[in-house]
């Protein structure tokens, strides 16, 4: 269906474009648009005869290219005309291919704004909420883990291995892996300090070392097993 007021509105718009300059173009155009308009089903041989003025046609004679080239020329301006003066139109005219018709459209950058729009709504609304949702995620993951910290707070008050070192003001040495690590006092006795011996990495160096190699350093140092009992890699001094 096409809407006879819109269809003349658009016609009087295009043929003050520049596209629309040809007089040929003009009135082919409103030929169209009238027979639309008044519901005619037009043929070739119909348009042929009413409009070129061609006598020497019948439906059994081949006719020429004339009315399949002004129809060709007209759908062409008309496309372009839209992608350029035309772009900003809410409704356009469109001859439909294989058809000898008009047919009033809306534009499709009219349409596509509206969806464009709904779905800006909704992707704003989407990342919203997803923002929110992983606020509050890392928000109850923060609260666990916090709890978690304050749950697990070790009481060295309660512990007396540790409180020792925890509650001392005086330098600690923590040795990690499996080192034997040799104290010697100084010469004040009243001070000691730690050695790190890198051939003594076992109990039978650390022998091999006191009884077989260094007799003379039996007694500075002692076996870390006669000291801790456990197989511990400190190696501790006994003054007495």
């Amino acid at each position: 269906m096409i809407d006879k007021e819109t269809a003349y509105t658009i016609y009087t718009t295009l043929i003050e474009s520049s596209y629309f300059n040809s007089e040929i173009d003009r009135k082919f155009l409103k030929y169209l648009i009238d027979a639309s308009v008044n519901h005619r089903t037009l043929k070739e041989i119909d348009i042929a005869m009413e409009f070129f003025g061609r006598t020497d046609v019948s439906p059994f004679s081949s006719l020429d290219s004339i009315v399949r080239s002004h129809m060709y020329s007209l759908r062409k301006k008309l496309q372009t005309y839209y992608l350029t003066e035309g772009k900003e139109d809410k409704k356009k005219l469109v001859l439909p291919k294989g058809q000898y018709k008009v047919e009033c459209v809306a534009t499709q950058n009219q349409v596509p704004s509206k969806k464009i729009k709904k779905n800006a709504y909704a992707v704003f609304a989407a990342v919203l909420l997803l923002f929110i949702a992983l606020s509050i995620y890392y928000f109850q993951k923060s609260y666990s883990l916090e709890k978690q910290v304050h749950g697990n707070q070790y009481n060295h008050h309660e512990n007396p291995i540790w409180s020792d070192f925890i509650e001392s003001s005086l330098p600690t040495l923590l040795v990690i892996g499996d080192y034997y690590v040799l104290q010697q006092p100084l010469e004040t006795n009243e001070r000691e300090r730690f050695i790190r011996d890198v051939e003594i990495n076992s109990k039978e160096d650390s022998e091999s070392f006191l009884w077989g190699d260094h007799p003379q350093e039996n007694g500075n140092y002692r076996n870390p097993f006669d000291v801790f009992g456990d197989g511990s890699s400190l190696c501790g001094f006994d003054p007495g």
